[in-house]
């Protein structure tokens, strides 16, 4: 026992001495900018799109090179860059947004013809799934253009605007086309009231705001319109117009959950062949009015800005229309008015509701949905629950912290019958605390990037499936567990799987079932091959004839050769208001009854007869 005593001493003085390393002790500042690192290839007129908490930059031009094909993505949390799979074909200025958590890049040029000066559009509906790192093609665009914007509403993808250089002759468009990613189809809906391309643009409360632009045909040549469309009711309307009329500008809109509902116009050219600008046009679409925020560090237009957790990110641009290159490759943060940080932890109480009422999570009867990204910047946990028999749906939203000391993304400590799913769950101590706990499911999450452990636990019949578990420094901690852990991938983490025994020698070890069996198969482990160089597949299933050994109580006895994907969704099949069979049988029915009837009434209309004669 003294032993144990002793041991217990040095972890807390060890841990104590590493406190102050660990927590973040940022300040925020509202109406502020900060720079960043960089992209590593400089360029302008690309697209960014944010899925997960990242932000992918992709496409645009390079100056003298063209049109490139580039995907680099950026994570805000640790202010780096990694390249990923590029486009198949190199563009710019085109249309880019995100649905169902997969980036499409509509429209765009490709090039300039070298004999006619034309543009070379892209029509093609290129498709990226961050997961996987891989691109398709779907439907294309009706009316090739480039310098439009592509804005999600409903689930539905509006192109709106746009231009073209085709033989000398420009043309602008007040085009307004729709794709639907659900079906592949494309409608046409009310244009533009003004044409215009290389607009800004945003979404607040489902309706669509596009700000500025440029009309080669209009006297102003670039206009300050702020066209607001409505897709319920397909319906233009103005708002109060621009204060300094731009074009290549970029636009980005808070939520109103960490900072108000504004847009923000930022960077831009005054006039069509002027320098670029430095200047952030802020609109209030609750009163209609604009005003003016701290200046951009760097002036430049045809930049893209991203947002994530109500915080600005201003990527790329060029100095100006009648400067050559360089493109930039600055990366620089604004933080927007009336900017608060999520403090955590939100708690969902016993009694089912959330505190802070402000915490961005719905609630309707058991089921909490998060309706956007949640950022603990307090150093805190991030959702507590002391509430049994729920269901916690992410959304695809993602919980960020801070990595700092004893800070647990989803503390389920002594819950039961509670469900975690779809979301990200990062930069905490450990992603989800289940010590201990009992019958609860983690499902179809990305948990990532966690300096103790992904998920902790020392639970019996938790059932822990379908997570994508990655660079976590122990991608799940045994602590005296007896849990059911299968289809989940592990990806480079330090250590995939750990019992706590192993270094707690006094504690019992885990007796964990790490598999579904056959031919449903285990997990993928990205360590596989390396630990097993001589395993073959066993009889065609995709499945490792060799287990993958934890420990002696622990063990993958049917490890998966593939990242595990859930299976897709199948199409729902029209019903029949009345099934086929029952129809068939009454009508069988029927006309054996009319028959019999007919039978019975002319035997004895003919014995009458007969009796007559």
């Amino acid at each position: 026992m003294n032993k144990i005593f002793q041991a217990l001493v040095i972890l807390l003085v060890v841990s104590f001495s590493l406190l102050p390393f660990l927590v973040s002790h940022a300040e925020v500042v509202e109406d502020s900018w900060t720079t960043l690192d960089p992209m590593p290839t400089a360029r302008s007129g690309l697209g960014v799109a944010v899925v997960n908490g990242k932000i992918y930059a992709i496409g645009g031009w390079n100056g003298g090179g063209g049109a490139v094909a580039v995907n680099e993505e950026y994570d805000p949390v640790t202010n780096t860059w990694i390249t990923k799979t590029p486009m198949s074909v190199p563009r710019r200025t085109f249309g880019i947004a995100v649905y169902q958590n997969k980036i499409y890049v509509i429209g765009g040029a490709s090039g300039t013809d070298p004999n006619t000066g034309s543009d070379i559009l892209c029509s093609f509906n290129e498709v990226y799934d961050p997961l996987t790192d891989t691109w398709s093609t779907n439907g294309s665009l009706p009316t090739p253009r480039r310098g439009l914007d592509a804005i999600v509403v409903d689930d539905k993808i509006y192109l709106i605007g746009g231009y073209r250089y085709i033989s000398g002759r420009i043309q602008e468009f007040n085009t307004n086309e729709v794709y639907d990613p659900s079906t592949g189809t494309w409608t046409t809906k009310t244009p533009l009231p003004t044409s215009t391309s290389f607009y800004a643009s945003a979404v607040v409360d489902n309706k669509i705001y596009v700000i500025g632009g440029q009309d080669e045909f209009h006297p102003d040549v670039n206009v300050a319109f702020n066209q607001i469309y409505d897709p319920e009711t397909d319906i233009w309307s103005y708002g109060a117009s621009l204060p300094t009329a731009v074009w290549q500008a970029a636009a980005g809109a808070t939520t109103g959950i960490m900072a108000p509902k504004r847009i923000y116009v930022i960077g831009g050219m005054p006039r069509h062949d002027a320098d670029g600008t430095n200047i952030t046009q802020v609109y209030n679409p609750e009163n209609d009015t604009w005003t003016f925020g701290a200046s951009m560090p760097t002036a430049r237009c045809d930049l893209a800005v991203a947002v994530v957790n109500d915080v600005l990110y201003a990527i790329g641009g060029h100095p100006g229309f009648m400067v050559l290159p360089p493109n930039y490759a600055k990366n620089e943060q604004y933080t927007p008015f009336g900017y608060v940080a999520m403090n955590g932890p939100i708690i969902i109480r016993s009694d089912g509701k959330v505190d802070p009422g402000t915490a961005p999570i719905q609630r309707d009867g058991n089921v909490y949905t998060f309706t956007g990204d949640i950022n603990i910047d307090s150093g805190d946990c991030g959702i507590e629950v002391d509430r049994d028999n729920i269901v916690i749906d992410g959304a695809g939203f993602t919980l960020q912290g801070t990595v700092a000391y004893i800070s647990r993304g989803i503390d389920l400590s002594d819950r039961s019958n509670v469900t975690i799913k779809n979301m990200e769950i990062r930069n905490f101590m450990d992603g989800i605390y289940l010590v201990p706990s009992s019958n609860n499911t983690i499902t179809q999450n990305n948990i990532t990037a966690n300096t103790g452990s992904g998920i902790w636990t020392a639970g019996v019949s938790n059932n822990i499936t379908g997570n994508y578990i990655a660079n976590n420094n122990i991608g799940i901690l045994l602590h005296v567990s007896h849990d059911l852990i299968y289809h989940n991938n592990f990806i480079n983490n330090t250590n995939q799987v750990e019992d706590i025994c192993w270094t707690n020698p006094w504690l019992p070890s885990s007796a964990t079932i790490l598999d579904d069996g056959y031919p449903s198969g285990g997990n993928y482990w990205s360590d596989y091959e390396d630990r097993y160089p001589n395993a073959t597949e066993l009889d065609d299933s995709g499945i490792w004839d060799t287990p993958y050994i934890i420990d002696t109580n622990n063990q993958d006895n049917y490890p998966l050769m593939n990242p595990w994907f859930p299976p897709p969704t199948p199409e729902p099949q029209p019903s029949e208001s009345f099934p086929t069979w029952i129809a068939a049988t009454t009508v069988i029915v029927a006309i054996a009854v009319v028959g019999a009837a007919f039978l019975v009434y002319f035997t004895k209309v003919r014995k009458k007869t007969e009796k007559v004669k």
